[in-house]
């Protein structure tokens, strides 16, 4: 079923939560993230590396975002999550989650922000200097 293969091939890390946060199934980039600990039935906080928990990782609303720190061993990576819920089936609710790493775009962000703070301060010094007399 062409659901099923994007679900198993899809390169971001996804987990089905249920209304606990247990983790219902995920995919092979979630286990990757996970060094392969990822157990059905565990909370996803208990399987992420890292301090996190499931109330502060997950967003508390369908459709929301929150960011997360991961730290890889070689590196820390940040993660934004986007948790959708999934139409109810009797009476289990689940959510899907999705792990999108933002860390280039953070590292280019501050690399701007930096970037713009010496070009205000050197735009000050040029300021200053063709106010002052010669």
């Amino acid at each position: 079923m062409g659901r099923d293969h994007l679900f198993r091939t899809l390169d971001k890390p996804v987990f089905v939560v249920d209304s606990n946060q247990r983790i219902m199934d995920c995919n092979e980039a979630a286990r990757r993230l996970c060094t392969g600990t990822t157990q059905i039935g565990s909370r996803i906080d208990e399987v992420l590396p890292g301090e996190t928990t499931a109330e502060g990782l997950l967003p508390s609303a369908t459709d929301e975002q929150s960011m997360i720190k991961i730290d890889s061993g070689d590196a820390t990576r940040m993660y934004e999550l986007t948790r959708s819920e999934i139409a109810p089936v009797g009476d289990f609710q689940e959510s899907v989650v999705i792990l999108n790493d933002i860390t280039e775009q953070r590292q280019r962000k501050q690399e701007l922000e930096r970037q713009n703070q010496r070009l205000e301060e050197f735009a000050s010094v040029v300021s200053h200097d063709l106010r002052s007399p010669l």
